[in-house]
């Protein structure tokens, strides 16, 4: 998953499991290991973290899908701001999808970082409180840059995909 806005790009790949040898284990058989590498001008920093699940990533993948699909209603949006954020379990990244960008593009798709995955040059990003404990890069998109996302993401599934998911005993007794 790339993304760019004048200096500052930023790349998300997955790694790899942060348990491979467990299969079988609820959570702990989906975690991932995050690669994130972000560059502001002449800085640049990465970082691997566990920080994302399997089906947090399929979430992911579904959310900007949906959003590519109603990327009429983005763009067309006059009235006060339209905007969509997704979480996952762990809170060092989010994302948040609103209508417009000062390009001229019809959506922001803002990324945010915190915790383990807060550069080291995080002043040069934006933030509101006066400590920086969340910065977030906006970066401007259309539905083709969307989709271009959501197949990047579905690649990673296909390498990393969910092995237990959040099936209830109950489910997982009813599906066997």
């Amino acid at each position: 998953m790339r993304l760019q806005e004048g200096k500052v790009s930023l790349r998300l790949d997955v790694v790899d499991y942060q348990f491979p040898e467990l299969t079988d284990q609820k959570w702990d058989s989906d975690w991932l290991f995050l690669r994130l590498r972000l560059e502001c001008g002449d800085h640049v920093w990465e970082r691997i973290d566990p920080s994302v699940m399997t089906f947090e990533l399929q979430h992911l993948a579904d959310w900007l899908a949906e959003a590519a699909d109603h990327s009429e209603i983005f763009a067309a949006w006059r009235h006060e701001r339209l905007t969509t954020r997704m979480f996952f379990t762990e809170p060092n990244l989010s994302f948040e999808v609103s209508n417009g960008h000062p390009s001229g593009l019809p959506i922001s798709l803002r990324v945010y970082l915190a915790a383990e995955y807060l550069p080291p040059f995080a002043e040069l990003l934006d933030h509101v409180a006066e400590e920086v404990d969340e910065v977030w890069i906006d970066f401007g998109v259309d539905e083709g840059e969307l989709r271009k996302l959501v197949q990047a993401l579905a690649e990673s599934l296909a390498e990393f995909p969910t092995r237990v998911g959040l099936l209830t005993d109950a489910l997982q007794t009813n599906q066997n």
